[in-house]
């Protein structure tokens, strides 16, 4: 999916590119844009330049090489096919999750390649949910990851559902790119932003706010003596969302590794938590997905960090009982290296 400005999403690309390059290949993104090439596209992409410019910048300045806009199914399988590429990757994050694919699900299993004998393989693919109803091409799809030389998901409901509706039985649980990196790659982004720094406190990330839960969680602030700093998912106005610049990546980050407390709804958000070794509280927002929230948190035994309802912020315990990072960093440090394996073997073959 195009990278937009979705944090969490640029930074799982730019991690995956990463790796990618530390094992000795070159990297190049398929900007598929199935919803664009149109002029109200053009116009909403010129209404929010401003608005998005310090993420623009930072994707200009990591992304290492990207392809011009591609609209269509057509055009994506040609360029694919003029590179000579020696392999494409889908994922990861949520490209198989039937909402966000403009109608492009099929483009996602890379159906336009199934006839084709470049090499395909999924790392860290997700599904955003524990079950899905049977799509339209679903006879397709299956015959499309047949074609695959390796399939890997991130939460192990992606395993199920790739069995049960697709026919696939030969999945890989693994990492978000995300977490394949040590702590450092992040800090390095951080120092080479310009940031605002301000005193450790509570930071709340949030997607979906409400006054309900921004009222809960100044409470849950107050109680435990912490100031409180926010990064707004977007500005509540349709003026403030063309006039107001969206904090650069680098900030969203160093806020993480400032906080003395996180409270997020977001994945990305909780796995920052968990890179920069902040105590935090997950408020799992189902309408996004909640399993991928339970599958990590399952993994690394974190269940009691996940919420889900916004009044079980003010638990005590949540603030007075810490997180063990030094058990999660083991568990952490063997998924890292079967998951890297994987990609590295898949790659290989």
């Amino acid at each position: 999916m195009p990278l937009t400005q979705n944090y969490g999403g640029i930074l799982q690309f730019i991690a995956l590119q990463q790796v990618l390059t530390s094992f000795g290949y070159n990297t190049l993104l398929l900007d598929f844009q199935p919803s664009g090439g149109t002029a109200k596209a053009w116009l909403k992409s010129l209404l929010f330049q401003y608005s998005f410019g310090n993420i623009n910048r930072f994707k200009k300045r990591y992304v290492v090489e990207q392809t011009e806009p591609i609209y269509t199914v057509q055009e994506l399988r040609k360029v694919v096919l003029d590179r000579q590429l020696a392999a494409v990757i889908v994922g990861s994050d949520q490209v198989w999750q039937e909402r966000f694919t403009q109608g492009n699900l099929g483009a996602y299993f890379l159906h336009f390649l199934k006839d084709d004998s470049v090499p395909k393989l999924a790392y860290a693919t997700s599904f955003g949910t524990t079950k899905i109803e049977p799509p339209i091409d679903a006879a397709e799809i299956s015959e499309a990851l047949q074609t695959f030389t390796a399939i890997s998901v991130r939460e192990d409901s992606g395993k199920t559902i790739l069995a049960d509706v697709f026919g696939y039985s030969d999945a890989t649980h693994v990492l978000d790119p995300t977490l394949l990196l040590p702590t450092s790659f992040y800090e390095s982004l951080i120092s080479e932003g310009e940031i605002k720094t301000s005193n450790p406190g509570l930071f709340a990330y949030v997607l979906d706010e409400t006054d309900e839960l921004r009222a809960q969680i100044e409470q849950f602030a107050e109680s435990n003596n912490l100031s409180v700093s926010k990064i707004k998912h977007r500005p509540t106005t349709k003026i403030g969302q063309l006039l107001q610049q969206k904090p650069s990546v680098e900030q969203w980050l160093y806020e993480f590794k400032n906080a003395k407390f996180v409270v997020t709804d977001s994945y990305h958000g909780m796995l920052l938590s968990i890179i920069f070794e902040k105590q935090f509280v997950v408020l799992v927002n189902q309408k996004r997905g909640a399993a991928r929230f339970e599958s990590l948190s399952r993994q690394l035994n974190l269940e009691e960090r996940l919420v889900h309802s916004l009044f079980e912020i003010n638990r005590k315990e949540l603030f007075q009982k810490k997180i063990a990072f030094a058990e999660i960093d083991t568990t952490l440090a063997d998924l890292r290296t079967k998951s890297l394996a994987f990609l590295q073997k898949s790659l290989a073959n």
